[in-house]
C-alpha cells in the first residue's frame, strides 16, 4: 500500500493549525518548499516504485478523473506540451505533479496540500498577493538577488474539499525551480 507523504505532511499540518489558527506557514528545517510535497513512499517491505515521466496531457487527465475530492481542480494551461509530468499516485483529496522541461533547467510543482514550505534565506521574500481572492495567500522568492531563484504561492481556493481541516476552500502549492518572476506569474495566473 502506498502512503503519500504531502498527505500525511498535510494531515498533520491540519491538525496544527485547528490547534493554533492559520497563522501562516510554520517554519520548516527542510531545504525547500518542495520538501513540503514530497513524492509517496511505500509503507510495505516491497520496494517503492519511482513515478514516471509521462506526457503533460497525460498526468492532467490522470489527475482530473482521479481527484474528485476537491473542487475546483486547478491546472496549468500555460505549460508547454514538449514538457513531461512526473505524478505522484494522486487520491481523491490530493495530487502532486511536477512538470519538466526538456532540458530539466525548468521546473513546476502544482500540488493539493497543506503545506509547510520553509522560511526566507536572508535575500529572500515573502508576499500575501491576495491571489484567487485568498487574503492568508503566501508569495515567496527564496533569492531576490537570483531571476530564476525558486519561488513559491500557497493559497486556499474558494471551493470544496473533503478533508476535514477546519480552513476555507483547498489548499494549493504552486513551487518553481528556474523560473523568472514573470514566467512564474504566468503559470499561476494560467491555472484553470
Amino acid at each position: 500500500m502506498k502512503t503519500n507523504v504531502a498527505a500525511v505532511f498535510g494531515l498533520a499540518a491540519v491538525a496544527l493549525i485547528a490547534a493554533c489558527g492559520p497563522t501562516g506557514p510554520i517554519a520548516s528545517t527542510s531545504p525547500s518548499a518542495s520538501a513540503a510535497v514530497s513524492p509517496s513512499v511505500s509503507t510495505s517491505s516491497s520496494a517503492a516504485q519511482s513515478p514516471t515521466a509521462m506526457p503533460v496531457a497525460t498526468a492532467n487527465a490522470e489527475i482530473r478523473s482521479s481527484v474528485t475530492g476537491a473542487h475546483p481542480v486547478l491546472l496549468p494551461s500555460s505549460i508547454s506540451s514538449t514538457w513531461s509530468a512526473t505524478l505522484t499516485t494522486p487520491s481523491p483529496a490530493f495530487f502532486d505533479v511536477t512538470y519538466q522541461s526538456r532540458d530539466a533547467t525548468q521546473a513546476i510543482e502544482l500540488a493539493i496540500v497543506v503545506p509547510n514550505p520553509p522560511p526566507p534565506g536572508p535575500n529572500g521574500s515573502q508576499t500575501q498577493p491576495k491571489f484567487h481572492g485568498d487574503a492568508h495567500s503566501l508569495y515567496q522568492v527564496n533569492d531576490k538577488t537570483v531571476a530564476t531563484s525558486d519561488r513559491w504561492l500557497m493559497w486556499n481556493e474558494p471551493g470544496t474539499w473533503t478533508e476535514p481541516n477546519g480552513l476555507p476552500g483547498v489548499p494549493y502549492l504552486l513551487y518553481t525551480r528556474g523560473l523568472t518572476d514573470a514566467e512564474f506569474w504566468e503559470v499561476a495566473n494560467s491555472l484553470k
